[in-house]
């Protein structure tokens, strides 16, 4: 069955990324509708089959749409998921799940309420390289893990005019990449007895964090998250160090990068990482490893399958709440310089 889908925003996110998955997978959903806002002559132009109209409110009036994808500035995700629950569709929220844990909270009770699904699109958990970092954990390969380090760098020194680098809720580094780290983070290895983080704006001009740091405790284990725009060059993505062995990526998945050129979901480069895997082992040997198995396409397949009553959601609301409980957790820590307790 083919769920009509329409999407509310038709920026980066909505354009480059939701709208190539969901044409990927014609069997399970169709794009039906585009609230483009001030980009509505471009969406009338690039999607004939669509109906395009202006505004989310308009989008939600449409009839006979099963699906509400919001891609719209992260200060809109909440108005916008539950306006779209109240109009009885299911929802796919982009990321960050909200602007505030109170925030989220009450989208997951409107969700529970109305008995639609809400799903959170954390597609950084289908990368090429945080699979294989799960599979060589699954597999015990590298022992007992004692220090994690996530680190996604930038080398951006001017400031933008766009949304996410102006003051106002969910914009900024942390609400922007935080997301995705902390995620990944709990997925690993949460849950957390505490956080002890830093967020800095460091670039001339900047009116909003452009650079944090965050450790996370579990006991005697330490996870290190790490972001900034001022790394001419940015080294590794993930360290793990093990009992057994330390785990090394360097680069970034490939599928950001072919859905940005046009190219389709399954391209070549789409999920892979030739050569971007280092395994060191105490004996001094080291091997090199291909990366693969990226396919963000699976968040919507996943999707399908749910709706279907087939399986769970693809992310769970629980789990995009620990998330964002975890990221003003380090806003806290850092607005205060200490350490916060999570309970």
């Amino acid at each position: 069955m083919s769920r009509k889908a329409g999407i509310v925003g038709y920026g980066l996110s909505g354009r480059t990324f939701h709208l190539p998955l969901i044409r990927s997978l014609p069997e399970d959903f169709e794009v039906s509708a585009v609230a483009a806002g001030r980009r509505f002559e471009e969406a009338a132009r690039e999607l004939p089959e669509a109906r395009i109209v202006r505004t989310a409110e308009e989008l939600f009036r449409l009839p006979g749409l099963d699906l509400a994808v919001i891609a719209s500035p992260s200060g809109l995700h909440a108005a916008h998921a539950r306006a779209a629950l109240e109009a009885g569709l299911a929802v796919v929220l982009e990321k960050p799940f909200a602007s505030t844990v109170r925030e989220a909270e009450t989208l997951i009770r409107a969700s529970e309420a109305a008995g639609l699904p809400l799903a959170v699109f954390h597609n950084r958990r289908w990368d090429a390289d945080f699979r294989s970092l799960s599979g060589l954990l699954d597999r015990d390969v590298l022992g007992e893990v004692s220090e994690a380090e996530f680190r996604w760098e930038r080398f951006r020194p001017s400031v933008q005019d766009r949304w996410k680098e102006r003051p106002g809720p969910g914009s900024g580094l942390l609400w922007d990449l935080g997301p995705h780290l902390f995620d990944q983070a709990c997925r690993l290895f949460g849950p957390f007895d505490w956080v002890m983080a830093d967020v800095a704006a460091q670039r001339p001009g900047t009116r909003v964090d452009d650079w944090f740091h965050a450790v996370l405790g579990s006991g005697k284990r330490r996870i290190i998250l790490h972001a900034g725009c001022l790394a001419p060059d940015t080294g590794f993505h993930y360290r793990v160090h093990g009992a057994k062995a330390t785990f090394r990526t360097f680069g970034e998945d490939g599928q950001e990068a072919v859905l940005r050129a046009g190219d389709l979901p399954g391209s070549p480069g789409w999920g892979t990482m030739p050569g971007a895997g280092l395994l060191s082992r105490p004996d001094g040997s080291e091997e090199r490893m291909d990366l693969a198995g990226g396919d963000w396409r699976e968040f919507y397949r996943g999707l399908a399958a749910a709706l279907a009553g087939r399986g769970p959601l693809p992310v769970e609301t629980a789990g995009a709440l620990e998330t964002l409980r975890l990221m003003e957790a380090a806003k806290v820590s850092s607005a205060t310089g200490r350490r916060v307790t999570l309970g």
